[in-house]
């Protein structure tokens, strides 16, 4: 309970007293006033009672609002802190529940682990061999498992100790490959499962090496008839090793969509200081682009600007369509991821 409902009533009262006390001073100072002679008419001036009481409700009723303000003010800051508390308890319930049907889920599998890896890469058809072994949770020498992938039916062989091995070729730059149910047969009894840790978005972010650039720094200044560029730029790789695996890694600089110079970059950094010719309403576009040991270019836009009549202005993707992020071709050419 709110400390105000305690404290109200003591609010009032003490504003009764004062008014009360306002009062008495009034009275016994005319009646003072009139005993020395001070006025000589016989009305003896007073405080009004009526007056005194005025004041006396405005300050209750000014003491009332507060306390109400108070109040609510109290009852909505309690309500949003219950609303936060039921908010916290309502996601640990949530992910307690979501751990016991992921522990149900395990408990009822038929499976104890599957692993994969990836294999060849074949970069003429765009396909890549993905090597997985299937683990059950109990078999005998006459268990058999495969694999019913959208249709095709795979046999796995057993390694004579309960690992079953097997090989699928899935194409690289396809989505969703969640249509597999791994089946086992035993005594002629065949139970299916789907296999739920198949990867489900392209194969590349697996399979092929992969880069972004950080910018350390980027700057345009405009000067008379020509821009000044200040670029600073590092290529970072999804693991160790994987700088190594591309080659002509290139700065590219264009100027309204023509390539107007390319730049190596040295040992996946690059820092560039120089000035263009540039007037106003041209566009620039800086971009890497790299090529993986697989022979695919790979491309991640950097920055843009345009030249404007006082400033340099960097451009954004809704100003320029043909602006992306990242692109992948394969070695002829062809736009793979676009």
């Amino acid at each position: 309970m709110s400390i105000a409902v305690f404290v109200l009533p003591i609010l009032i009262l003490v504003a009764l007293a004062i008014g009360v006390l306002v009062y008495y001073l009034c009275y016994k100072a005319a009646i003072n006033r009139k005993l020395r002679g001070e006025e000589s008419s016989a009305h003896v001036p007073m405080a009004s009672m009526e007056t005194v009481w005025k004041v006396v409700a405005v300050i209750a009723v000014f003491v009332m609002y507060s306390s109400l303000s108070s109040k609510i003010t109290n009852l909505q800051n309690e309500l949003n802190n219950t609303r936060n508390s039921l908010s916290n308890e309502l996601d640990v319930l949530q992910g307690r529940l979501y751990e016991m049907q992921e522990m149900e889920k395990k408990e009822a599998s038929l499976i104890s682990e599957v692993t994969y890896d990836f294999g060849e890469i074949d970069s003429d058809e765009h396909t890549t061999e993905m090597l997985f072994s299937v683990v059950p949770k109990s078999y005998s020498g006459e268990t058999e498992l495969s694999l019913n992938y959208r249709g095709k039916i795979i046999t796995l062989i057993n390694n004579g100790s309960g690992v079953f091995t097997g090989s699928l070729v899935l194409p690289i730059f396809e989505e969703y490959y969640k249509d597999a149910l791994i089946c086992i047969t035993e005594d002629g009894v065949t139970r299916t499962e789907m296999w739920e840790d198949l990867p489900q978005d392209g194969l590349q972010y697996y399979c092929l090496p992969l880069f972004h650039t950080m910018q350390c720094s980027t700057g345009f200044e405009k000067k008379k008839d020509s821009v000044r560029v200040d670029i600073e730029l590092q290529m970072l790789t999804k693991g160790d090793g994987y700088l190594e695996q591309f080659h002509d890694t290139t700065l590219y600089v264009k100027k309204d969509n023509t390539i107007i110079e390319e730049i190596p970059l040295v040992n996946g950094a690059i820092v560039l200081d120089k000035s263009y010719p540039a007037k106003e309403g041209e566009c620039f576009d800086f971009y890497i682009r790299a090529v993986d040991q697989y022979g695919y270019i790979h491309e991640e836009y950097v920055t843009g600007w345009s030249m404007s009549e006082d400033r340099v202005a960097e451009v954004g993707y809704e100003e320029m369509e043909y602006l992306y992020p990242f692109r992948v071709y394969a070695p002829d050419g062809t736009p793979m991821i676009e």
